[in-house]
């Protein structure tokens, strides 16, 4: 189920969460690496807390799931890790939920590689693979991101 009435954020301050997060543990993120951790953000906000962390469009690209608004920010820097914050007209500062699901995505996938995001994100039945298969550079649904990561997060009964 979705919440009606949720509060989002601009991918810049998402981007920026996720930096903190990956500074503190003294983690490098280049554009590659955070467009992925910022698309596992939003399925992991999907699954947690029912509603969507931020509303820019995730695209299925040739290295998994990309936001296009990031992507522009942060191109010019190639692969080279970012340095600064972005400039963002928000930023995520009483919301421990959304920080939670931010800190958690850092702790759990934080300290593998672009490459190895880029592969959990290409993984068969993923919202990328559904979308990258229908049409390249398509929108990736958050509806079909909603079901994917709640299959993929709830704990299997044995």
């Amino acid at each position: 189920m979705c919440k009606i009435e949720y509060k989002s954020y601009s991918i810049e301050a998402i981007a920026n969460q996720i930096l903190t997060e990956a500074w503190q543990q003294g983690l490098s993120v280049t554009n590659m690496k955070i467009q992925k951790l910022a698309y596992f953000v939003q399925g992991f906000a999907l699954k947690q807390l029912e509603h969507p962390l931020f509303t820019e469009e995730i695209q299925a690209w040739t290295y998994g799931p990309v936001i296009p608004e990031l992507y522009k920010k942060l191109k010019h820097l190639g692969d080279t890790p970012i340095t600064g914050f972005l400039a963002s007209p928000d930023a995520i500062t009483d919301d421990e939920d959304a920080k939670n699901v931010i800190k958690n995505v850092v702790d759990k996938l934080g300290k593998l590689s672009a490459p190895q995001l880029v592969e959990l994100s290409h993984q068969p039945n993923s919202p990328w693979a559904a979308a990258w298969e229908k049409k390249k550079y398509s929108r990736i649904p958050l509806w079909q991101m909603a079901i994917y990561f709640d299959r993929m997060l709830t704990p299997s009964a044995s």
